[in-house]
């Protein structure tokens, strides 16, 4: 019977931070678009053979940890009635804003400039932000978990990258990022 080992790839599993977890996901993206060059490898002879040990590896997991991300990113999301609340405030400084000679709301540094009618404008904050008191509670709560809930551990099955697969070509950010991922330290 022949066995094929032509590949050598290893299923682990470990326990990373939803930080981490995130990093990962992006530098797996990146690489996911990287192309192949014989510069990548000192053997040249066997680096089209390690690239695409090396590309597989990358895809796979780049689909587990693009899936974890997104529910990473799901979870960060505000809420929809803080989304509410948010866009009622942005509308609010578009009306309050101070108006050019074309009757279009000043912006200064990516801000609604408001000085002409702030009385006005702080008034209807105010409101506003009477109206949505507990959804602004639950916001700041959340912003202040933000800390905890990035360093909390999962555990992640990843396919183990051996070390002779890496190309040379890799910044030391992507690297640093893929060592939860490899076989051995580099």
């Amino acid at each position: 019977m022949f066995i094929f080992n032509f590949w050598r790839f290893v299923m682990e599993t470990t326990t990373l931070t939803n930080e981490k977890i995130l990093k990962i996901a992006e530098t797996l993206k990146v690489l996911g678009d990287l192309e192949f060059d014989e510069k990548m490898y000192e053997n040249e002879k066997e680096s089209r053979k390690n690239w695409q040990k090396f590309a597989y590896a990358v895809s796979r997991n780049e689909d587990k940890f693009a899936s974890l991300a997104k529910a990473i990113r799901k979870a960060l999301e505000p809420s929809k009635e803080f989304k509410d609340y948010n866009q009622k405030r942005l509308d609010l400084n578009k009306e309050y804003a101070d108006r050019d000679e074309k009757g279009d709301p000043k912006i200064f540094r990516g801000e609604y400039l408001v000085t002409e009618n702030r009385n006005g404008y702080d008034v209807a904050l105010a409101k506003l932000k009477d109206e949505y008191d507990e959804v602004l509670k639950k916001r700041e709560d959340f912003i202040d978990g933000i800390d905890e809930f990035m360093s909390k551990e999962e555990e992640v099955e990843f396919y183990e990258i051996q070390k002779a697969y890496l190309p040379l070509t890799l910044k030391p950010s992507e690297l640093s990022a893929m060592f939860p991922l490899m076989d051995e330290e580099v």
